[in-house]
């Protein structure tokens, strides 16, 4: 008899909410899952072509509804001789396993008349659909030339080149591909064009900044990591202890911009940041290990090199410049 753990049996027995199960390849989500569609069928007297089963590929499902069988089957050995479960051995040929192409599939194909659709209809391939797309996207563009939306001009004029509007298409169709991966498309566009929203004189309360702010964060920990392994490193016997001064300094640095930040936001972050210099180290000690040496060299580099690379690429002006500039693009965003 299989032995589950503690969160397995949760994900098998939890009734009455949506539930998500998360789990690395391997871990036996398939496993559960049909122990949780016997749990129902059985415990609860559902029939198994009652219930809705979806999986990524033909494959996948073949498999889940064979495991299924097998454990009805096993059941039946066992002495469970249960009117139920030998009605259930009967509908698994007709349940609900499948991927969700092949379930949209065959719910179009049963009520394409109360959806206006001709019965004969037939999915398009990759092919056929990437022109369609083309074809829906030529049809919208020229509509809103047509309309002449200032929103929608400068969309196009920031986004093509001088001699046609191709890369403006093709943004159009990457900017779609990729948020089909996301659960509400078009909610989450709208979320991102919020971020664009922002006045000047509250730059710590736009998206923007809170956005911004969190990654530097992220950074700001990870460079006082290598500082702070760079300085244990030196504080070793085979270390040089003249470096100790400047590794100091470094971490004093970093957990300066840290606190600015998190306490008085990226107004004074930035103020902060520009102003800061990077002491020099001085020569390491004739004894100390050279192969150490370097390696403390190279944290220490990679930690000033993180700090350099915020200040050139998340904030290479002053905050309140990038959040007009931000506000600039809003009307840009929107058209998109």
């Amino acid at each position: 008899m299989t032995q589950w753990t503690s969160q397995q049996l949760q994900a098998i027995e939890a009734q009455g909410s949506n539930l998500l199960v998360a789990a690395s390849a391997g871990s036996g989500k398939t496993a559960v899952l049909v122990q949780r569609i016997l749990h129902t069928v059985i415990n609860q007297k559902v029939d198994i072509d009652r219930l809705l089963v979806v999986t990524f590929t033909q494959a996948a499902a073949a498999e889940m509804r064979e495991r299924i069988n097998i454990a009805f089957m096993e059941l039946m050995g066992k002495g469970e001789n249960d009117p139920h479960l030998r009605k259930q051995l009967l509908l698994l040929n007709h349940a609900q396993i499948s991927t969700i192409h092949s379930f949209c599939n065959e719910v179009v194909r049963n009520y394409f008349h109360l959806i206006d659709i001709d019965p004969g209809y037939r999915i398009a391939d990759q092919t056929e659909a990437g022109l369609i797309k083309m074809e829906v996207l030529e049809e919208l563009i020229e509509k809103q030339y047509e309309q002449s939306d200032p929103g929608f001009l400068n969309l196009v004029e920031s986004f093509s080149s001088s001699r046609d509007d191709t890369p403006f298409k093709d943004l159009v169709l990457q900017v779609y591909d990729f948020i089909q991966s996301q659960p509400e498309p078009l909610h989450w566009l709208r979320e991102k064009i919020d971020m664009f929203a922002g006045d000047a004189d509250q730059i710590n309360q736009s998206i923007w900044a809170t956005e911004v702010s969190q990654l530097i964060l992220q950074q700001l920990r990870a460079a006082q990591e290598m500082a702070d392994a760079a300085k244990v490193k030196s504080s070793l016997p085979q270390g040089s202890k003249r470096y100790l001064d400047t590794l100091e300094i470094d971490l004093e640095q970093i957990g300066e911009l840290i606190r600015i930040l998190e306490d008085q936001g990226l107004d004074s972050f930035y103020n902060y940041l520009t102003g800061l210099a990077a002491p020099r180290m001085k020569p390491a000690e004739k004894d100390a290990d050279p192969t150490l040496c370097e390696e403390i060299k190279e944290l220490r580099k990679e930690a000033r090199d993180i700090v350099k690379q915020i200040r050139s690429e998340l904030l290479p002006r002053h905050p309140r410049e990038l959040i007009k500039e931000i506000k600039q693009m809003q009307p840009v965003m929107l058209a998109l």
